[in-house]
């Protein structure tokens, strides 16, 4: 049996810090943002348990 991910979202209480850390560690550009999500391009993205108001 294998699992295949087509994409992994990470929960970020400081979402703007945590996506420009994994910006810079994978060198991948910030490809969207809303309030409450950021992407990282394909398979990458974060977003926050408590959406700004």
């Amino acid at each position: 049996m294998s699992i295949r991910l087509g994409g992994v979202v990470i929960d970020a209480n400081d979402l703007d810090g945590l996506a420009g850390f994994w910006s810079r560690l994978l060198e991948r550009d910030i490809t969207r943002r809303e309030d409450d999500w950021i992407s990282l391009g394909p398979g990458l993205a974060l977003q926050s348990p408590n959406p700004r108001q």
